[in-house]
């Protein structure tokens, strides 16, 4: 007869009790309330304030918006808040979440588990930084974090490539990344007020762009891939240090509105402007000075590099004179010199300026690179920029 197998000493008997199972939707839900309440209950102890129940997330609201039981929006406006307590990136299902107007100086590097993001606001905080797992954020398409210390972005930030508006104004940053023209569905940039020196070469990706502000910065260049951003309506480049513009400016054909005012342009900087103004029909160009008084339709390029001569400016004046009946209808561009005002007009005799009584001169066109000049014998002068093409009125 054989023994009895061996148990070994330690070994507990397997009980007789129910099986284990697996837990219910009820269950889930009962748990999912104790960790959302177990969360604002610590929040609340961090504020000192009651987190209730709210409808919406709007820009001062103190409050929790739920979807059954989950948490989907939280609103901790103006909290005093320094630091973020570490149970909040266990709200893995939050779409809306305004932490602005608190004393934040750095945020969690679990930050970056919030994946569902949506809307997040962040100004008015001390940030100096961003997480590198801010990348992770690629459901986000609001990000307002102006009004903060910011010098740089992470190089993830380039991951967020459903952002659709970004405000970084009135921070501290001097650069932004190589990866920052992967951002192809922004639609509206708010840089103004920063300490920006220069952009990256990416940044023409960015062919979404409707709106972009970057007034009182330190920009001293413009890459040449800015002349790829077709989609761009508004764009604020005041106050900054740009002595000339890209060659590719007037490929710009959708810009409406174009504020260019307190810039020490240089001549070749100017003439680009008429070039976008000649093709962006609808553009209006804030220049220093008067915004409301427009740059002239047509004006004279040095012939070289080394030419020192102030560029022609002044207003714009229609004036048509009588035709006789049969007569092929031509216009001509003339300049008064002395009242610094061109005229549209479709006479090619001598004319005095309306106001001064002056001679006023015909300008001449290279039909080659389509430049005027103003030159004294047209039928003997060549383009100075193409050497071989004559100039015609």
């Amino acid at each position: 007869m054989s023994d009895p197998p061996k148990t070994h000493p330690t070994a507990k008997p397997r009980s007789a009790g129910k099986p284990t199972t697996k837990p219910t939707g009820a269950e889930k839900a009962k748990k999912r309330r104790k960790s959302a309440r177990a969360i604002l209950k610590e929040l609340e102890q961090a504020i000192g304030k009651p987190i209730r129940s709210v409808e919406t997330i709007e820009w001062k609201t103190v409050g929790a918006k739920f979807e059954g039981t989950i948490i989907v929006g939280l609103g901790l406006y103006k909290c005093g808040l320094t630091t973020l307590p570490s149970l909040i990136a266990n709200l893995i299902s939050l779409k809306e979440l305004n932490l602005s107007h608190n004393r934040l100086r750095t945020l969690l590097e679990s930050f970056g588990n919030l994946k569902s993001l949506q809307t997040l606001f962040l100004g008015e905080n001390q940030l100096t930084t961003l997480p590198e797992s801010f990348g992770h954020l690629k459901a986000l398409q609001n990000l307002y974090s102006g009004k903060n210390q910011l010098r740089m972005l992470p190089e993830s930030f380039g991951h967020l490539r459903a952002l659709q508006i970004l405000n970084l104004g009135e921070n501290q940053l001097t650069a932004l990344p190589a990866s920052f023209g992967s951002l192809i569905s922004l639609r509206e940039l708010y840089l103004g007020v920063n300490q920006l020196t220069r952009l990256p070469e990416s940044f023409g990706q960015l062919q979404s762009l409707q709106t972009l502000w970057l007034f009182n910065n330190q920009l001293t260049v413009l890459p040449e891939s800015f002349g790829q951003l077709h989609s761009l309506q508004d764009l604020n480049l005041s106050n900054n240090q740009l002595a000339t513009l890209p060659t590719s400016l007037p490929q710009l054909s959708n810009l409406v509105l174009f504020d260019i005012r307190n810039n020490p342009l240089d001549t070749r900087g100017q003439y680009l402007l008429v070039q976008l103004q000649s093709i962006a029909k609808r553009v209006e160009i804030k220049q220093t000075g008067s915004s409301s008084t427009p740059i002239p339709i047509l004006q004279k390029p040095p012939p070289s590099e080394t030419d020192t001569e102030k560029p022609l400016t002044g207003e714009i004046s229609n004036r048509y004179s009588g035709r006789k009946k049969g007569q092929i209808h031509r216009q001509f561009i003339y300049f008064c010199e002395s009242c610094k005002i061109w005229y549209t007009m479709d006479d090619f005799s001598k004319i005095r300026c309306p106001k001064c009584r002056n001679p006023i001169k015909l300008s001449y066109l290279c039909r080659n690179c389509k430049r005027r000049f103003i030159v004294q014998r047209p039928n003997t002068y060549y383009c100075p920029l193409c050497k071989t093409v004559k100039l015609v009125p």
